[in-house]
């Protein structure tokens, strides 16, 4: 809400299109509304509500649509008396204006959704960034509250830890020094909202009145002041709840929608990596002291037998041989991560960078008039964007993935139309590197139960690194074959897509499908997550399938994927 002045002006009705109001029935009918005052009073009865404010002369409202959509309303009114000529040309003013107003809204709504966004992924840098060296947890959390401060500021952030042995939550670190510290006894019995996000495992999202209702239902009492908007993120150790990353405000209801929701569930994974890295490193001292010990023991059994002495250096050498191991794979991890950092980092600057660009000298020229040009540079901007979204869609599928919480509506599809209408989406790269696409006849049975946006994006990635490795002037082959595995009975469709690029050395046949994994002969630097064959074998074996590659003999390369005929179909309205 915005008076004439460009002022905020805090809303009194949050639900408006829901209320008994004049604003909201004008917004529920979303057309021209001209009230005279006692019309005004007569409407206001009929809904069961009261008027908010002074009564006037003269009420007039105007819905703002975009795209059909309406995403707010212009209201003017008059307290002198106007004739009614006066009310029409008035009406007639705000309704030419109202597309004009509805765009810039719109226009500023996605630009400020846009720097959100941009805040979001430096803020989830940042704390990713920390969790690669992380300092004491108390460091790491005050790099969490600088980071999210990014986004939104004025939020209380606290972490909440449970002791399941004890049955007890603590609050170690939280920015209200009042919170810092806290403990609640007997947490399963009482009235903690913090042990309900435990319990239950799950996020949860409250307003004033919720929490009020929370703790009188449970018939205790809050152990902190009820905020006006609270949300709690469980914190997850070896598939366990044991802690909760909480975020309040004290005087803005409203405060958290569902982007920041997304974000602090986001941050609450890199938290518990962060406590887990914390439980390992205990642990692992906890190990090497233990170990220590026993080498005291045996060194004072060193006189006794030779036997116990060989005995006891074959454990320690074990010992360290494991740890030499996991020092490596975690070399090995470090180095996937800080590839995957770099790449990340040149994948969402490019776009970002060119959506700035654009718009800056879109607005530089707005006042020219030079249409074709401004309609150039929001395109570009448009298209940048789009690619981010869709580095952003990846990150998300790849993570919902692992998470096991992907959602596939199976239902019988033709495996055929769906490549088809994946290589119509591609017609003009296709024309543009002089590629052939050939879908090569079958009698194999196409249709299949499958998920078609899924199957479609899989067939989407692979068809994109074929026309992207493939020379120009070369040809893209589909085949289709039934397949029996001999003695389960089991009937698979397995498709395959063949190109005619630089192949995938052998030895990496298997490891391309690892997440942020690239091909040594095609990763040249230039950019790419290496998400997406990670994403397709996901789904495929979501799909109760089998992906896999080879060379062909005659260069190139065969990506291959089974879906069986006999998935039980779940038909989603």
């Amino acid at each position: 809400y915005v008076d004439s002045s460009d002022n905020f002006v805090p809303p009194d009705i949050y639900d408006v299109k829901g209320s008994a109001s004049l604003t909201g029935e004008m917004l529920r009918r979303g057309k021209l509304l001209i009230l005279k005052s006692e019309e005004q009073l007569a409407l206001a009865s009929k809904l069961g509500g009261t008027l908010i404010g002074n009564l006037s002369e003269t009420w007039i409202g105007v819905p703002l649509v975009v795209n059909d959509q309406v995403i707010g309303a212009m209201v003017t009114q008059n307290y002198v008396k106007t004739s009614e000529e006066d009310c029409k040309r008035t009406a007639e003013i705000l309704v030419s204006v109202s597309d004009q107003v509805a765009l810039a809204i719109d226009r500023k709504q996605a630009v400020e959704n846009q720097k959100r966004n941009e805040l979001q992924l430096e803020a989830l840098y940042n704390i990713s960034k920390a969790t690669h060296d992380p300092p004491e947890i108390e460091l790491f959390f005050q790099k969490i509250v600088e980071s999210l401060d990014l986004v939104v500021n004025g939020v209380t952030l606290s972490i909440a830890l449970y002791d399941r042995n004890e049955d007890i939550i603590t609050i170690p670190h939280s920015t209200d020094n009042s919170l810092k510290g806290l403990e609640i006894p007997n947490a399963s019995s009482s009235s903690a909202i913090s042990y309900r996000v435990i319990h239950q495992g799950k996020t949860l999202v409250l307003n004033r009145k919720q929490q009020i209702d929370f703790v009188n239902d449970v018939g205790g009492k809050a152990y902190c002041a009820i905020s006006e908007s609270w949300v709690g993120i469980p914190l997850y150790l070896d598939k366990q709840a044991f802690g909760v990353i909480i975020a309040q405000s004290d005087n803005e209801p409203g405060k958290f929608d569902d982007h920041y929701v997304e974000l602090l569930e986001m941050v609450s994974e890199q938290v518990a990596i962060v406590f887990k890295q914390q439980s390992d490193k205990e642990r692992i001292q906890k190990a090497h002291e233990d170990l220590e010990k026993k080498v005291t023991i045996r060194t004072n059994q060193l006189a006794t037998t030779n036997e116990e002495l060989e005995a006891e250096i074959t454990v320690r050498q074990l010992t360290e041989a494991k740890l030499i191991f996991a020092k490596q794979q975690a070399e090995k991890a470090n180095l996937a991560k800080s590839e995957f950092l770099a790449n990340m980092s040149h994948e969402l600057r490019t776009p970002m960078h060119h959506i700035l660009n654009y718009t800056r000298m879109g607005s530089e020229r707005i006042d020219r008039g030079d249409t074709k040009k401004l309609k150039h540079y929001f395109n570009q901007a448009n298209d940048s964007a789009k690619k981010l979204m869709r580095l952003l869609d990846d990150l998300l599928d790849i993570s919902k993935l692992e998470a096991g919480k992907m959602i596939y509506t199976i239902q019988n599809n033709n495996i055929k139309k769906i490549v088809e209408n994946v290589i119509q989406d591609f017609r003009f790269i296709l024309k543009e590197k002089d590629l052939q696409v050939l879908i090569e006849e079958s009698e194999a049975d196409l249709v299949v139960p499958c998920d078609l946006y899924r199957v479609g994006q899989v067939i989407q990635n692979l068809l994109t690194n074929a026309i992207k490795f493939s020379p120009n002037g070369k040809t893209i082959t589909f085949r289709f074959e039934s397949h029996k595995i001999s003695g389960s009975g089991a009937n698979f469709l397995k498709t395959s897509i063949t190109d005619q690029g630089v192949g995938i050395p052998p030895s990496e046949l298997l490891s391309i499908f690892d997440k942020f994994t690239q091909s040594s002969k095609t990763n040249t630097g230039a950019g790419g997550t290496g998400l997406g064959l990670a994403i397709c074998q996901e789904i495929i074996r979501g799909h109760n399938g089998a992906i896999w590659a080879k060379n062909h003999r005659d260069g190139g390369s065969i990506i291959m994927f089974t879906l069986p005929y006999n998935q039980s179909i779940q038909v989603q309205d």
